[in-house]
């Protein structure tokens, strides 16, 4: 059961005055138009099932249809006066000509810097995917606009600075996917130019949003590997030795934890490995393998114990 509040509006239940609507929504398998009063807010032609649409445009102002069936159930809809819900009106036709006018300006910006992905981006993006760190210095391209290429390592840098879930979903994306995503991220890079060449860039209060949301994040990370200020007091190489047993007790607590393990801020994983001194140890590697062996088979002893202790009795147990 759904309605249409006229063919293009919508309204707050409460402003309908109609008991018998109010009850009839209680009864609606819509979850969407349910929390809405069971409205579908503004509906044009072409963007719904046929019947349904026929039944919603045939409607006169005011007007409550008979029992509408289509592939989704069934439908009861009401058309509202536009005198109503005028506001309501106006309000959704602004919202659908702004959301028209930018994808009309999205697309004349992708024309305009002739954004293209190349033929095996799907493929270079994935392989960033598996292991981001390795190829942020990559200069292998993905794709090319008027400003520039779009490389690796420009991917690479993009996965660290968002969400871990998106890492997940290009490993399982197709090819079209994968182009769309290369797409959006030039467009993104080119409409930051265009940005600081029409002279816009982060506020004041932009910069003071990053700066404590990245305050926490290290907040978190010090709180873990137990560094207070007091390991900022004297010479260098104390400060150095208090950082350094830290991090060997925080390692060491992660292997027997995995709960206590804070992941390290991308940006500063990546400053660190800028500007420090570091290599990768084989013997480490191989002591890392031993141990993640050893929880994965501990987790799945763990595993088949729960489930065993969950088991029904058998027969003879009984």
């Amino acid at each position: 059961m759904s309605r249409l509040l006229s063919q293009w509006s919508t309204v707050p239940i409460e402003a309908s005055g109609d008991e018998g609507w109010i009850r009839a929504n209680q009864e609606n398998e819509d979850s969407v138009s349910k929390v809405q009063g069971g409205s579908l807010g503004i509906i044009g032609r072409g963007e719904t099932v046929r019947e349904f649409e026929e039944a919603a445009f045939s409607l006169a102002p005011g007007e409550v249809s008979s029992v509408v069936e289509s592939d989704y159930g069934y439908h009861i809809v009401r058309r509202p006066e536009l005198a109503r819900v005028r506001a309501e009106y106006e309000e959704g036709l602004r919202d659908i000509f702004i959301e028209r006018m930018n994808f009309k300006f999205i697309n004349e910006v992708q024309d305009r810097w002739e954004i293209e992905v190349r033929p095996d981006a799907a493929e270079l993006m994935r392989k960033v995917a598996e292991d981001p760190a390795r190829y942020r210095k990559s200069g292998k391209v993905i794709g090319s606009h008027l400003g520039g290429d779009f490389t690796m390592g420009d991917f690479a840098r993009w996965l660290q600075a968002l969400p871990a879930e998106y890492t997940r979903e290009v490993m399982n994306s197709d090819v079209d996917q994968l182009s769309q995503f290369a797409t959006g991220l030039m467009r993104n890079d080119v409409l930051e130019i265009e940005a600081r060449a029409a002279g816009h860039g982060l506020t004041a209060e932009d910069y003071s949003v990053l700066q404590e949301t990245l305050s926490q994040e290290l907040a978190r990370l010090r709180t873990a590997m137990r560094v207070d200020s007091a390991a900022a007091a004297g010479s260098q190489a104390a400060r150095f030795a208090s950082v350094d047993t830290a991090v060997d007790n925080y390692l060491s607590a992660i292997t027997k934890d995995l709960a206590q393990l804070v992941i390290v801020p991308p940006f500063l994983a990546e400053k660190l490995r800028d500007e420090m001194e570091w290599k990768i140890n084989p013997s480490g590697v191989n002591r890392a393998l031993e141990l993640g062996t050893h929880m994965r088979a501990a987790l799945g002893a763990g595993r088949v114990a729960s489930q065993s202790d969950s088991a029904p009795a058998n027969e003879e147990d009984q």
